[in-house]
């Protein structure tokens, strides 16, 4: 029997490189996946998806791979026509051999952003307001993030 480690890179390296049916082998029927987008709770649906999102993808770029007994995270940058390269860690639980659950966790776009501020949009999209020692009449103004604008904002 394969350690989890080879199992899921052998996952992720099928899917990434388009060999659905070797990926399918080495997924349980009922694997549950959740992502930023979707949820699925069968090996059918989550590859589907995985088919429709190799379409737009150009590339990823494998990190760091982490192991902790059944556990394993691959972290990597997807790199998409739409978005050029997102960070996303992808953490496989394997089970007798082959993946039990997948949850995948991405910055989904924001490391195109050269500094990584925030708009303003954003910020109001996120209820941030200025808090009781500024200004309350201020918009803040675009580029300014959480990160950066230090005590000067708070969530709503």
């Amino acid at each position: 029997m394969a350690d989890a480690k080879q199992v899921a890179e052998g996952f992720f390296d099928a899917w990434t490189g388009g060999d659905f049916e070797r990926a399918r082998g080495l997924l349980h029927d009922d694997v549950s996946f959740e992502g930023p987008i979707d949820s699925f709770s069968d090996a059918v649906s989550y590859l589907a998806s995985l088919r429709q999102l190799s379409g737009i993808v150009t590339g990823a770029e494998k990190r760091k791979v982490f192991v902790d007994g059944d556990d394993v995270c691959v972290i990597y940058d997807l790199k998409t026509t739409p978005v050029p390269s997102s960070r996303t860690c992808e953490w496989y639980r394997v089970r007798d051999g082959r993946i039990a659950s997948v949850s995948v966790i991405s910055t989904r776009g924001r490391s195109r952003r050269s500094s990584g501020h925030s708009t303003a949009v954003e910020l109001r999209r996120r209820r941030w307001r200025p808090s009781r020692r500024h200004d309350a009449g201020r918009i803040p103004s675009p580029g300014i993030s959480r990160r950066s604008a230090g005590p000067c904002f708070r969530p709503a």
